[in-house]
């Protein structure tokens, strides 16, 4: 690869960060959601808010919001993390961890997602990526989210799937999740 390759690589992944960050600032607010600010120390993930989603489709329909990650693999949007409000305390091999499963414990009180902003990631992978998430985004807040299990078999093994995951413990062998 040489240096002068890694450093266009990072040159590039600098540049489409900032399309990535403004894209998805753009779009947001068309669903009632916005960029949170995560970048002063992350220069890679960009992390976006689901509460307008959460108030309109996940809490009145008893979905847990990272099923919103597997409907967005499902409709080709990969590479989101979706990330649930988690007032949780997870001990882990005598550690403790505060806000378990989130990325930050600045926004443990709300779900959100979070893109990155990859080495090797292009202009046109952005665009398209936004383009995705945008229908995503449109069809799942606009859609009664059981008509589309019902339309659709393999989404409602993936609901039903998520929601026995959650009702067990869902944390792994060796995590105790205490509520604090």
């Amino acid at each position: 690869m040489g240096e002068l390759n890694l450093k266009q690589l990072l040159k590039d992944r600098k540049e489409n960060f900032q399309l990535l960050y403004d894209e998805l600032a753009k779009l947001m607010p068309e669903f009632g959601e916005r960029v949170l600010e995560t970048t002063k120390n992350n220069k890679i993930s960009i992390a976006c808010t689901l509460t307008a989603l959460d108030d309109k489709v996940f809490k009145p329909n008893n979905i847990n919001a990272t099923f919103f990650g597997s409907y967005l693999f499902h409709r080709r949007v990969s590479g989101v993390r979706v990330c649930n409000r988690s007032p949780k305390l997870a001990k882990v091999g005598g550690s403790e961890f505060k806000h378990y499963g989130t990325h930050s414990d600045d926004y443990h009180s709300l779900p959100y997602f979070t893109s990155a902003a990859a080495i090797g990631l292009t202009k046109k992978e952005i665009h398209v990526y936004v383009g995705r998430l945008r229908e995503a985004l449109g069809h799942f807040s606009s859609a009664d989210p059981f008509g589309i299990f019902k339309k659709n078999a393999q989404l409602k093994e993936l609901m039903e799937a998520a929601a026995e995951g959650d009702q067990e413990s869902g944390a792994g062998p060796e995590e105790e999740k205490k509520e604090q």
